[in-house]
């Protein structure tokens, strides 16, 4: 039987990294979606000042072709990421796979993107939540 008053301690940090997960999955998809279309718009750019002869700093290339050496293993480690947090979190709601919850925890806290700030804490709250006596007793761990 689960008791009533712990599930009502982790459904709020569980829900927080359900939220942030769907925020996290959203910003993977637009970050990929944004790299592919400005490959598209400034390659035939990037190929013009290139026959022209125009020394193009690598930073400037890496921006406009969207091909930075991190932004595309970026945006897949992220597509990757958040769907474990998500998971994690309902895990959490269920009470079951503390193992899990905690390593959906500490995935949130990774700073990846924009809404790492978020992410730490929301971590470390669900975190604080997970090592509470009375949760872990109500994961069958004492």
């Amino acid at each position: 039987m689960v008791d009533p008053a712990v599930q009502s301690k982790v459904k709020a940090p569980a829900i927080a990294l359900l939220v942030l997960a769907a925020l996290g999955e959203a910003a993977s998809l637009v970050g990929l979606a944004s790299s592919a279309v400005s490959s598209a718009m400034f390659g035939d750019v990037l190929q013009q000042m290139r026959e022209r002869g125009e020394e193009i700093p690598p930073f400037l290339e890496d921006m406009l072709s969207g091909s930075s050496t991190l932004g595309l293993p970026l945006a897949i480690f992220n597509l990757c990421l958040w769907p474990l947090v998500a998971f994690g979190a309902i895990r959490m709601m269920q009470l079951r796979s503390r193992g899990l919850c905690i390593a959906a925890a500490v995935a949130a806290m990774i700073p990846t993107q924009c809404c790492c700030g978020l992410g730490i804490a929301f971590g470390i709250w669900a975190l604080l939540t997970l090592n509470r006596d009375d949760v872990r007793a109500a994961f069958g761990e004492s």
